[in-house]
């Protein structure tokens, strides 16, 4: 994690030999083109950069031009002049050669040029034989295709299409704007696999030594091998000097391993790994991260994070996501990004599912690790293990629908994680089976313009109870029946100059029943009350989880209203506005919520704006008619012209509220505090938000970009976070600077780190940014050449 004053300067794996100038990049000024083969003379192709190249085809009969020739019967001589040599796709030229045709073998000892499919070369003097390839000394070469050139006091190449090179000066910047080099005593490069390795490499910048490596491999092209990577570096107050020098296991296509250890200063070594496999029945990727003795912390430290999805026989599926970490602080002390640090729990959970065409079975097991020290007792979510979801769906006549949705869990409450402070006496928690069946039938009627659903259902939830207060059930039931009707008409036309556009108008309309059932002694094991919208309004329950089921007897409109293309149907405008009106107040609610007082529901507003080129607005509301005051509002502004050009503006607003907790049905001790601060645990439950956040990527000269984020609490006048950055890019190399304060824990403490990146074009990245970042701080940046390494089956 960074710290005040942090900068931190780390070098990046080696990605392999790439083009020069990348689309997004300024282009280089153009370089002397290498004479073409004669078979790219002629038309045929060359190597793709993309692909293996091919070794030279120094193959066939030997065709021979020169301005004059001294040759013996034997076929050995000297040849004088323009003097050009072609064997196949290898072509050498010189103003003077010895020839030993016997032999196929040329031989020149001032200035030589060879070119084949694979590189272009010229040299002081040299050598050609078709048995033993080609000797060139004080030779410059250019790599076909890739952009690469350089020199070396000696080059080899072998009819395998094997380059060896002594005394190497190697770069993909031009003659011209030559920033960065890369000098070795020898490098290999192996065309036909793919492999580059090189011994005594120095990497220089602007004339600076930049990094120093006794023996590096790395690929020639896509394909991935086994290796040391680059090294990294860094350095933070938190952590001290870092160094890691990872490995790179290339197990098998389908496999791969990279190790990564690093080394602390300050806390010590991290053993790091990252495991990842995939068949055609079978993904998964294991990360972890293992300190046997951090220092600063006097103790271990680990992290571990599983993914996998497997495909058994008989449409069934496993899937395995859980993350676990050693103590709360772990995220705080090693993550330096805002999502890192602001996470609430850890997920870990199994599930074996089965799919068909009308049945849906769920098996979980899934259990949280909680690491936010902040929150209160009841927000710390149940373990379900296990979980047994069973649905089904048939269709009679095509119109007819009936099935059944059912949920059996046994719920378990984990008072604490690692590193959580002890809970204060408080009246138990709940735990217990919970048993839920919904059967239901529907009608679907729907045509050109109108659809009309009525449907009934009946729901029965069943309680067996374990730590419940003395006195209390531990056997509880609520059953009832649930009846709807949802029908809507859609009208349109022709909308613009010349119609090119058409106009919607989308009536709707839901009568819901659901008959009063006391809910009070049921426990809340996993429901909630999920924000007011569009969605939500017709929906037959206005909870999220079986705990709770609201009585209803209300009836809800809405009207939505679109602008689409009258030929493709692209959408360039939606508008939707709902409201309830009840009949009978709901008097279901959850410990703690606020009763209804109105017959009727808030306004929900939703729109969406994608008519102009390049912008977007996004826009929700929930307006209270009462009181004339929001309650809830959401704006997203976006202008995205390109993948790496983005502004964003958003305004985000959720009416503070301080309600004080409730555990087993007794209200927690709730003093308010003046003004609110979220969170600061105080007994209550405090909800509400008014934050402004701005964020921008985008060109300000040719070869500068900057990027920029703000997030601003309007309620207590305070940066939350800011970013700001600048990239330089050249044509062969680029430069990021940026620094960012933002809160960094749940306590609200705020951190400022600054970093450095600098990459060099077909080389590799130093620094500890990545463009994975900028597209977490920045929405809808995409870097041109993003790209990650991938595994096949």
């Amino acid at each position: 994690m960074l710290r005040p004053g942090t900068l931190v300067l780390a070098v990046i794996a080696l990605g392999g030999i790439m083009p020069a100038a990348r689309a997004e990049e300024p282009p280089c000024p153009s370089q002397s083109e290498p004479p073409a083969t004669p078979a790219a003379a002629a038309g045929a192709p060359t190597t793709p950069a993309s692909a293996p190249a091919r070794k030279p085809r120094g193959t066939g009969k030997i065709e021979i031009k020169a301005d004059s020739a001294d040759v013996s019967v034997d076929g050995k001589g000297s040849l004088k002049g323009d003097v050009v040599v072609r064997q196949g796709d290898v072509e050498l030229r010189a103003g003077e050669m010895q020839i030993d045709k016997p032999r196929e073998y040329v031989k020149s000892d001032g200035r030589i040029e060879y070119s084949d499919p694979l590189v272009h070369v010229m040299g002081a003097g040299g050598s050609y034989s078709a048995a033993t390839g080609a000797e060139f000394h004080d030779a410059h070469f250019d790599l076909r295709g890739r952009g690469a050139r350089g020199a070396s006091d000696s080059l080899a190449l072998t009819p395998d299409g094997v380059l060896r090179l002594k005394g190497v000066t190697f770069t993909t910047c031009p003659a011209a704007h030559e920033a960065w080099d890369l000098r070795a005593t020898s490098i290999t490069l192996d065309t036909r696999n793919q492999i580059g390795t090189g011994r005594g490499a120095r990497v220089d910048f602007l004339g600076l030594p930049l990094l120093y490596l006794p023996w590096v491999s790395f690929p020639l092209g896509s394909e991935r091998k086994s290796g040391f990577l680059f090294p990294s570096v860094g350095s933070t107050s938190n952590s001290g000097f870092q160094l890691a020098v990872p490995y790179y296991w290339n197990i098998a296509p389908n496999a791969d391993f990279t190790f990564q250890p690093v080394e602390y200063t300050t806390r010590g070594p991290d053993l790091g790994g990252d495991l990842r496999f995939l068949t055609a029945g079978q993904s998964g990727e294991l990360q972890w991260n293992y300190l046997p003795n951090d220092t600063l912390y006097k103790g271990s430290r680990s992290r571990v994070q599983l993914n996998d999805v497997a495909e058994l026989p008989g449409d069934v599926r496993l899937t395995v996501d859980a993350q676990t970490v050693s103590d709360v602080l772990y995220f705080q002390d090693f993550s330096q990004t805002p999502a890192g640090t602001s996470t609430s729990f850890l997920n870990r959970s199994a599930t074996l599912s089965y799919r068909d065409a009308h049945w849906t079975v769920d098996g979980q097991a899934q259990q949280y690790q909680t690491i936010d020290t902040t929150l209160l007792v009841d927000e710390r979510p149940y373990a379900r293990v296990p979980r047994l979801a069973v649905d089904s769906d048939y269709t009679l006549f095509g119109v007819v629908h009936y099935g059944f949705e059912s949920e059996i869990v046994d719920f378990q409450h984990a008072p604490g994680g690692a590193g959580l402070p002890p809970l204060p006496s408080l009246p138990p928690l709940p735990s217990g089976w919970r048993e839920d069946v919904q059967p239901a039938v529907s009608l679907a009627l729907a045509g050109p313009g109108y659809f009309f659903r009525p449907a009934l259902a009946w729901r029965a939830t069943y309680y067996q109870l374990a730590d419940t207060l003395p006195g209390a059930p531990t056997s509880l039931s609520r059953t009832l029946p649930l009846a709807s009707v949802d029908s809507g008409l859609v009208f349109e036309r022709e909308s613009g100059a010349q119609a090119t556009r058409t106009l919607t108008l989308e009536p709707r309309i839901q009568y819901l029943y659901v008959p009063y059932r006391e809910q009070s002694a049921l426990p809340v094991f996993d429901t909630g009350l999920p924000d007011l919208n569009t969605v939500e309004l017709f929906r037959t329950n206005r909870y999220v989880g079986a705990d709770r089921v609201s009585d209803a007897n209300q009836l809800t409109t809405g009207l939505t209203s679109r602008l689409l293309d009258a030929q493709t149907g692209k959408q360039f405008l939606a508008a939707t506005i709902g409201q309830s009106y009840y009949f009978t107040t709901p008097r279901v609610a959850l410990p703690g919520e606020t009763p209804f007082a109105a017959p009727h529901s808030d306004f929900a507003a939703q729109l969406a704006l994608t008519a102009f080129a390049d912008w977007n607005v996004d826009a929700g509301v929930q307006w209270d008619p009462d009181n004339q005051r929001s309650e809830r509002t959401q704006l997203n502004l976006q202008y995205h012209p390109a993948p790496d050009t983005v502004v964003n503006v958003s305004y985000r607003y959720q009416r503070f509220a301080q309600l004080p907790e409730f555990v087993q049905g007794v209200q927690l001790p709730c003093t308010p505090t003046l003004p609110i601060q979220p969170g600061i645990a105080t007994g209550c439950d405090i909800q509400g938000f008014d934050q402004v956040d701005g964020s921008a990527a985008f060109p300000i000269r040719r070869s500068w970009n900057v990027f920029v984020r703000e997030v601003f609490d309007l309620r207590n006048h305070e940066e939350l976070e800011r970013f700001a950055g600048f990239e330089y890019r050249a044509c062969c190399w680029r430069l990021r600077l940026g620094a960012r304060r933002y809160v960094s824990s749940f306590t609200g403490s705020r951190d400022t780190g600054v970093w450095l990146q600098l990459e060099l074009a077909g080389l590799a990245g130093v620094g500890s940014a990545s463009d994975t970042s900028l597209s977490e701080e920045i929405r809808g940046y995409t870097p041109a050449d993003s790209s990650a390494r991938k595994i096949r089956n």
